[in-house]
């Protein structure tokens, strides 16, 4: 400022200054208006210091004041408005800002690619003329009429280009409440909207796809289901929410199993496999499962997602093909192709364990005349029927297919002998005696089998059935409704033990059976003290028939236990006639068979024989052979216990033929030995086996055993038996077996004695 100051004027000159004051106040005034700078007070100024100054110096200082104040605040203003624009270009919003003419006075980074042109270009255009797909645009005037209400009004995704935005639109009103300026805000939402579509259109997936879902959180527990798992399980979502998996479980499967599905799951994060699950009904079910991990970024686990489908329908169709692929689709029974394999497989087992098999191939005799006379329906009726008996005689490790047509074929394993495969083929043609009812028609059938053996007739697939196609052959030949072995001397002798089976039924109902008895006498005095009842069949055609020939086949056919109960019978009731005759009998010795001991009640019928013939138990002694005893120790042993507690006497009968032992003899049951006959007979002369019989009397002697030397022929063999201190003989030395009336006179004549 200038320091030459005036003197104040009088008079006009006072005047002039007095108005010029007035207008500078005025114009100052105006000045501090426009530029806002409230925080300078022109009133301090009053009219006399105004007067007292020169008045052009107080402009210019007044001026140099309000310039530098305003050089301040404008700084200030722009730091502020660099400031806000740092703060909208962060805000991850497209903002712009319009007069109360809807152009454009600042928008921020965000909005440049929304808005056409460059920035000279855009400030000051329409704000919907810069934006083609503006919702707004061709309706300015309700936007206008909302924002002079002061209404803030949001609209949401409307499309530019591909993306999507939602708009806020923000009007600032002047002190007359209308529209002064208009902040749109534009949000991008095209990233939120996909995720918004796609878990919309993955919820409706999961409650439309056949697929059952669960998912479950970090600690397992269900926290969603779908209605599709809902369908398949039975249960209401109420019941599953916040339920274990496991409460799906079917118990079919193991600890080791789900472990493996964990394990995965923490390796690889996802399971897949087949798995059994149990429906609320209890109903099991299997269910192909993939179970998905759900990890967040830093690989913490959030979800475990299981899809499963119910595959039952699935299984019973490949069941249902696979059934189809290897049985016959009339009968059930396996086709060609599955007996050939397990031909093959029990060709392989036979030859490891060196043990038999049979093939019978079978052809119904006859069954073209009924196809084609009563119709292939019928026919297949009756086919269907002939494989319901065949598998109502096999074992279940045997094997019936049906190659074809009316021809059938049977695996026997594991085959004992070939009687054993000849009283099975018999058994097949006694069950087609009875005739077929089918449609009220009475059909007969017999069968032609042809039997081949493995490994005697052939130890291949295709060897064994062509000999076995022949044998049938051979028993059409034959006159049909019969069976042949592929070995004509096999046929022989299985055709000879069949009828002697057939006979061996008729002598039991016919009385064709008898006991003979071999007396048992001490060694010192010659005296009979026991006898052993001998079983003897004497046929009205055949003649005596040797015991070595029928007792095998009435062990094999289970014969042997109506049979052994006659002969305790029958022994029982001798035994009482002779002493209630006044002869002196000890005990009566009978034979008892392997078969017995397994099947029949031979306690039960042991002890009511005894009480009915006023017998003690300990009149009998039942003599059992080594090999009996080595087949079913222990199930022997408890019988033999049984019967030895009652009083029964027990013979290890053929005694050294065997693999007893000391140890072995000390676990059983056992009062006396008999000394096999083989032992005996050469006794005097072969040094071997009178050092047998010296041990075996050494032996029962430590072992408080009596012993019975059996097949004493000679009167050498009782003075050999006598030193060695042995006390009871049998053998024709004394007396051959005979009839009960011939064994009475020898007690007789002791009696006479």
């Amino acid at each position: 400022m200038s320091d030459n100051k005036k003197t104040p004027q009088s008079g006009d000159s006072i005047a002039t200054n007095h108005n010029a004051v007035r207008y500078l106040r005025h114009r100052l005034q105006r000045l501090l208006q426009l530029t806002e700078l409230n925080k300078f007070d022109p009133d301090k100024f009053d009219d006399k210091a105004l007067l007292e100054q020169d008045p052009l110096a107080l402009v210019a200082d007044a001026l140099a004041e309000m310039i530098e104040r305003h050089r301040v605040t404008t700084e200030e203003l722009r730091i502020a408005y660099a400031e806000i624009c740092e703060v909208l270009n962060a805000s991850g919003a497209a903002i712009i800002v319009t007069d109360s003419e809807m152009r454009i006075e600042m928008y921020n980074e965000q909005s440049q690619t929304l808005l056409q042109g460059d920035r000279d270009e855009i400030i000051g255009k329409v704000f919907f003329e810069q934006i083609t797909d503006c919702p707004y645009k061709g309706n300015q005037q309700k936007l206008r009429e909302l924002m002079a209400q002061g209404v803030r009004t949001n609209h949401t995704e409307f499309q530019i280009d591909e993306s999507y935005y939602n708009v806020t639109v923000a009007p600032i009103l002047d002190e007359g409440g209308e529209p002064e300026k208009t902040i749109f805000m534009l949000f991008d939402v095209t990233r939120q909207r996909g995720d918004f579509n796609r878990q919309k259109l993955s919820a409706v997936v999961l409650e439309n796809t056949s697929e059952g879902v669960v998912v479950t959180d970090h600690n397992n527990r269900i926290i969603e289901v779908n209605e599709a798992l809902l369908t398949i399980t039975g249960y209401r979502k109420e019941e599953l929410l916040g339920q274990d998996p496991n409460i799906l479980s079917s118990g079919t499967h193991d600890r080791g199993f789900y472990a493996e599905i964990w394990e995965q799951l923490q390796k690889e994060g996802v399971w897949r496999g087949e798995i059994w699950d149990r429906r609320k009904n209890g109903e099991l079910f299997p269910a192909w499962q993939t179970i998905n991990t759900i990890r967040n970024d830093a690989g913490d686990v959030l979800n475990y997602v299981s899809i499963f489908s119910d595959i039952s329908a699935l299984k019973q169709s490949q069941e249902k093909l696979d059934f189809l692929a290897y049985h016959d689709p009339l009968t059930s029974l396996p086709n060609r192709v599955l007996f050939m394999d397990r031909l093959t497989q029990a060709l392989e087992k036979s030859a490891r364990e060196s043990r038999k098999l049979a093939i019978i191939f079978i052809d119904l005799d006859r069954f073209k005349n009924i196809n084609d006379t009563l119709g292939h329906a019928l026919g297949d009726k009756l086919l269907v029927d002939a494989a319901s008996r065949f598998l109502m005689n096999i074992r279940k490790s045997d094997t019936v297919a049906r190659l074809g047509g009316d021809e059938f074929v049977v695996l026997l394993e594991n085959i004992e002998s070939e009687e054993h495969v000849a009283y099975f083929a018999e058994k097949l043609l006694n069950t087609f005696i009875d005739p077929f009812v089918i449609n009220e028609n009475y059909l007969h059938l017999s069968l032609s089998m042809g039997i081949c053996l493995s490994p005697d007739d052939g130890r291949d697939v295709e060897t064994l059935l062509k000999n076995a196609d022949a044998a049938m052959y051979r028993a059409k030949d034959q006159g049909r409704n019969g069976f042949q072995f592929f070995t004509s001397e096999l046929s022989r002798r299985a055709h000879e033990k069949l009828t002697l089976e057939t006979n061996l039924r008729q002598a039991i109902e016919q009385n064709q059976l008898d006991l003979h008895y071999q007396p048992q006498n001490q060694l010192d005095n010659g005296r009979i003290t026991s006898a052993e009842a001998l079983l003897r069949w004497s046929h009205p055609e055949l003649g005596a028939i040797p015991p070595d020939r029928f007792i095998p086949i009435a062990e094999e056919t289970g014969l042997i236990v109506p049979i052994g109960d006659w002969v305790i019978t029958r022994a029982c009731e001798q035994l009482r006639q002779w002493r209630e005759a006044g002869y002196e009998i000890q005990q009566i010795a009978i034979n008892v068979s392997g078969v017995q001991l397994q099947r029949g009640d031979l306690v039960r019928h042991i002890l009511s024989t005894c009480d009915y013939y006023q017998l003690a138990v300990s009149d009998l002694e039942l003599e059992i052979t080594e090999s009996i005893l080595m087949e079913d120790t222990e199930s022997a042993i408890r019988i033999l216990t049984e019967l030895q507690k009652h009083g029964a006497t027990i013979t290890i009968d053929d005694f050294g033929t065997g693999y007893s032992s000391l140890g072995y003899l000390k676990k059983l049951p056992v009062n006396k030995l008999k000394i096999d006959r083989d032992f005996i007979r050469d006794i005097v002369s072969d040094p071997d086996d009178a050092a047998i019989v010296r041990a075996i009397l050494a032996m029962a002697e430590n072992l408080q055993l009596t012993v019975i030397a059996e097949g004493v022929e000679e009167k050498a063999h009782c003075d050999f038996l006598h030193a060695q201190n042995c006390t009871i003989a049998q053998g024709y030395y004394f007396s051959r077996p005979v009839p009960a009336i011939e064994f009475q006179k020898l007690l007789m004549q002791e009696l006479s004695a």
